[in-house]
């Protein structure tokens, strides 16, 4: 029982991790789209990145 639930726990921790990469990325995305293209700064702000 312990090795299974450890097993999950690192499944578990794998999904949280992807969810929260693949949130960021989005997010990121959809901040650059919506500043980036409206304000040179933005997108200034961006390329230092």
């Amino acid at each position: 029982m312990i090795q299974v639930n450890s097993i999950q726990n690192e499944i578990g921790s794998t999904i949280v991790a992807k969810k929260v990469s693949v949130t960021a990325i989005v997010e990121s995305i959809l901040f650059y789209c919506v500043f980036g293209f409206s304000s040179t700064k933005a997108t200034t702000f961006f390329a230092g990145w």
